[in-house]
């Protein structure tokens, strides 16, 4: 028979518990190494187009700034494989760094090391970018059968309330007659018509109403 560990059902104690709780853990990012450096993106603020000019200048006299990794001087990378590039594949599907084309919002441009993440964040605020902007790509495809998705659950979503409705309203129509209520015209009298408790009027499927005393709402 396989050995079964002694540890398994006992209760162990958790001896980082009390630091996590208190805030007083330290994580992978709070541990100050000799030499550590940090990183701070700079990012398009366009959907789509080229790159004209990256002005460096003010983020090279920041301070604390080690260095800014651009398209003018990133290292040719190979790019990805078929698979990760076909249509519809997750992620990036692109090489960063490796020309000057806008492809959407937010793309990397560049990468400034500073020596504290403060330093990083700010020497990238000072970057300037020169943009020849186009007209964003427009997919009318996705967004016409996103279109027709969210129409086809609104419709099944009102069929489903309306036979929810449907149910009910003979659900109660079948209480009424099962406690003495009978049916007269285009309306329903209960046979507590007269008392104090045929309080409520309901209307029917057919447009009139019928008059339902509390005792046959309970029941």
């Amino acid at each position: 028979m396989p050995e079964t560990s002694s540890l398994i059902g006992q209760p162990i104690a958790r001896i980082d518990g009390r630091v996590k709780v208190i805030g007083a853990a330290k994580y992978a990012a709070e541990f100050a190494r000799p030499g550590l450096t940090y990183g701070a993106l700079i990012q398009s603020t366009i959907a789509a187009g080229r790159v004209v000019k990256i002005d460096l200048s003010a983020a090279k006299s920041a301070p604390g700034v080690v260095g800014i990794l651009t398209r003018e001087n990133a290292p040719h990378l190979r790019p990805y494989p078929d698979d990760l590039r076909k249509p519809g594949a997750p992620g990036e599907n692109r090489v960063p760094l490796q020309d000057d084309e806008i492809y959407h919002d937010g793309q990397h441009l560049g990468v400034i090391v500073a020596e504290s993440f403060e330093q990083a964040t700010y020497a990238a605020s000072l970057v300037r970018v020169t943009y020849q902007s186009q007209p964003p790509k427009r997919y009318r495809s996705n967004a016409a059968t996103l279109t027709q998705r969210s129409r086809l659950r609104r419709t099944r979503s009102t069929l489903y309330i309306r036979r929810r409705s449907k149910i009910t309203t003979r659900s109660r129509h079948i209480r009424l007659l099962r406690n003495g209520t009978r049916r007269t015209g285009c309306s329903f009298t209960s046979a507590h018509a007269g008392s104090n408790n045929c309080n409520e009027s309901l209307p029917t499927p057919s447009g009139c109403h019928r008059k339902m005393c509390e005792s046959s709402v309970l029941s």
